[in-house]
């Protein structure tokens, strides 16, 4: 369940905020959670993510496959392995996350 800043974005109807603020919640958040969290909208949840994205509320990481097997809906799609042109649709599973400015990004390096 979302926390109460997230719902009273939501019942505002200030979608961007209550996305931003959920995917800060929680972390890790598939498509399939933020669909819930947005249910009844189709065309505005791609709206909203996409402004959340742009400006710089979220970001979306590679994720794993069970990441949206255990939200319970997986696309029945070829993965995709790399960054290129396929000839037919492949998947790129994604988390969302809180947006992070690139000089305050953890490096993996030792």
């Amino acid at each position: 369940m979302a926390e109460q800043p997230t719902i009273i974005a939501l019942q505002a109807g200030n979608y961007i905020d209550a996305v931003a603020g959920f995917v800060s919640e929680r972390g890790g958040v598939s498509f399939v959670e933020l669909r819930d969290l947005l249910s009844g909208m189709s065309t505005e949840f791609f709206q909203v993510i996409a402004e959340a994205l742009r400006t710089h509320r979220i970001e979306t990481k590679p994720t794993q496959v069970l990441v949206y097997l255990i939200d319970g809906e997986a696309l029945n799609m070829p993965l995709a392995k790399s960054l290129r042109q396929y000839k037919e649709p492949h998947w790129l599973p994604v988390a969302f996350n809180k947006y992070t400015p690139v000089g305050r990004r953890r490096s993996n390096k030792p």
